[in-house]
């Protein structure tokens, strides 16, 4: 999981010594001095008097705060403690921190190449025996095997823009926070800087958050999954090149048009930067192999996804638990357990407010279970709820061959004997 997180790292350590190092050239040495006051004083007057030695610790300053950051993130993930407390207890301790962070830029550098080489073979592995690598061959693949809606573009190429210029805010934002790193020299007032940062890092978060919703809700709301792949492959298209974001939204909507097998290929490239993605991405690998009829791939699926520790407290493990009894119910499924199943796919509808196309896929396997009972009432009634929700996902065909074989049957007499 950290092996995705590398390339952001080290890009940060690069962006971070550059910083450090440019802002050390504007300030000369009366800034600087500030960053040494932790320094023996003979070690401090050689750095002092040598002005490239400042320059390249003025830029491992900067990188190891930044790295400090991320290896607080690491902790914080492995015992699936907050990142927050750590940055307290950090902040306790600032100058020693620092310190650290310094001293393990080089290690940390070195790990980060290793873990970008090391993620690339893995994913090469993998490739081999599918039929793309590129995001550019997934999108000629996808035009192949279905349609790429033209009238999308405008749609994917405005939040595009809005995501760009929230990512402008953010890095500004970063700027902001070095420039009061190096100003500030009390470091209570740096730290309750830093703790405003990160209020504003949420909100700003939360906003980017929703600069996609316009293309997320074509397929959770409108029920449109080649709408909404059509948006992403446009918002992910830029100068001709194309770099695929949201691969799991993408992997959910092959699976609302039944193609599994694109689905799998999508996630070779998913990011499981955190808990929370790779729980997303066993539990759309689960639906994957169910529908590839892969039962064992299935179990794997939800072994590995109980391993997952979110960190969200008691919503974390509602969460998980929530998404294991999914995994489970498509084991249900396949060894045929329709009681059990049923009784799921009604309690997902009785318990919630589901969305349109959670609505659909629960409307359509308890048809489908009624309609192998035999209850071809209520099979008619759960799939006529498909076909006026589904809109654009596949199960609404399926759903018309199921009405035309139940309208084939003399249901009245059937439930007469």
């Amino acid at each position: 999981m950290w092996k995705y997180k590398c390339k952001t790292h080290l890009i940060s350590l690069g962006f971070g010594f550059l910083i450090g190092a440019v802002l050390t050239c504007l300030s000369l040495f009366k800034e600087a001095a500030i960053i040494y006051e932790m320094i023996p004083s003979e070690i401090a007057s050689l750095i002092m008097d040598n002005p490239y030695l400042l320059v390249i610790s003025g830029g491992f300053g900067i990188a190891g705060f930044v790295n400090v950051v991320f290896i607080i993130q690491y902790i914080a993930e492995k015992l699936n403690i907050n990142s927050f407390f750590l940055l307290l207890a950090v902040m306790m301790g600032p100058t020693v921190s620092l310190m650290v962070g310094v001293i393990c830029v080089i290690p940390a550098a070195l790990v980060c190449v290793y873990g970008i080489l090391s993620l690339r073979a893995e994913e090469k592995k993998r490739m081999q025996g599918h039929q793309q690598g590129l995001d550019e061959e997934f999108v000629r693949v996808y035009c192949i095997q279905h349609k790429l809606n033209e009238d999308m573009r405008a749609l994917g190429e405005s939040c595009r823009k809005n995501a760009d210029k929230v990512n402008m805010i953010y890095f500004l934002g970063v700027i902001a926070v070095v420039c009061s790193t190096l100003a500030i020299n009390n470091f209570l007032i740096w730290g309750l800087m830093l703790i405003i940062y990160l209020m504003l890092f949420q909100v700003v978060l939360r906003y980017r958050a929703t600069v996609f919703l316009p293309i997320t809700s074509l397929m959770y709301t409108q029920c449109d999954p080649e709408a909404c792949i059509s948006a992403i492959i446009y918002y992910s298209t830029k100068k001709g090149k194309v770099k695929l974001v949201q691969r799991n939204l993408i992997a959910q909507c092959l699976l609302y048009l039944d193609d599994p097998e694109l689905a799998q290929d999508v996630l070779i490239g998913y990011p499981r930067k955190d808990q929370s993605s790779s729980l997303t991405y066993w539990t759309i690998m689960s639906y994957i192999y169910y529908m590839l009829k892969d039962e064992s791939g299935i179990k794997r699926c939800k072994e590995e996804a109980s391993k997952v520790r979110l960190n969200f407290g008691g919503g974390g493990v509602m969460i998980q638990s929530a998404e294991l009894r999914s995994i489970q119910n498509r084991i249900d499924l396949l060894n045929g357990d329709l009681n059990t199943c049923k009784k799921y796919f009604l309690d997902s509808l009785k318990n919630r407010v589901p969305l349109p196309f959670q609505l659909v896929d629960a409307s359509y396997y308890i048809g489908l279970i009624s309609f192998v009972e035999e209850d071809y009432v209520i099979a008619r009634l759960y799939f006529e709820k498909v076909v006026e929700n589904g809109n654009g996902m596949a199960m609404v065909a399926k759903a018309k061959k199921y009405l035309e074989k139940i309208s084939n049957i003399d249901v009245d007499s059937v439930e007469g004997e």
